[in-house]
């Protein structure tokens, strides 16, 4: 499972995962609702410039370094570093 959390958010106005909600923020909701589905692997895809948001997340993070051209070279870069999975699921 790879949750991509590397887009700047433009619609949004902002990085929308790192908007709180009840105090926590978006991404933090994300990855616990991902994490009860269950799946081994959980792979956060960040991008330079947010990966600091994301410090201590329990899963694994992998730095889009390309996530200025857009969310295809985000699940291109989760692709990648699930190249071992039978499945990916992309969380949006």
């Amino acid at each position: 499972m790879a949750l991509l959390a590397a887009g700047r958010g433009a619609r949004f106005a902002g990085d929308k995962l790192c908007a709180v909600l009840d105090d926590r923020p978006l991404w933090l909701l994300a990855a616990e609702a991902a994490e009860r589905a269950g799946f081994a692997t959980r792979l956060l895809i960040a991008s330079a410039d947010n990966a600091g948001a994301f410090e201590g997340a329990p899963w694994n993070m992998v730095v889009n370094p390309r996530a200025a051209e857009g969310m295809g070279t985000s699940v291109a870069c989760a692709a990648e570093a699930a190249s071992d999975a039978r499945r990916l699921v992309l969380i949006l």
